[in-house]
């Protein structure tokens, strides 16, 4: 449908949905838990709660371990 459009079209978009995460200032240590889709908006927290100065630890859950997502991309900041 997206593809149909022309220029100037007008499209229905909803957005964002869900809450958003609040870092509180006199937060020293984090830990973050997920399993599953809900680990995707987790990295972005994660990033900034590191950004932050905040001593961070991430717990992510799956079925399996073939389904662990975005475990590559936490490494990146140092998480284990």
């Amino acid at each position: 449908m997206l593809a149909q459009k022309e220029v100037r079209d007008n499209l229905d978009i909803l957005g964002p949905i869900g809450n958003g995460f609040n870092i509180y200032p006199e937060s020293k240590k984090i830990i973050i838990i997920g399993g599953g889709i809900g680990v995707a908006p987790l990295l972005a927290l994660c990033e900034e709660s590191i950004r932050q100065g905040k001593e961070v630890r991430v717990l992510i859950g799956a079925l399996k371990k073939e389904l662990v997502i975005e475990e590559e991309n936490f490494r990146k900041f140092g998480q284990k």
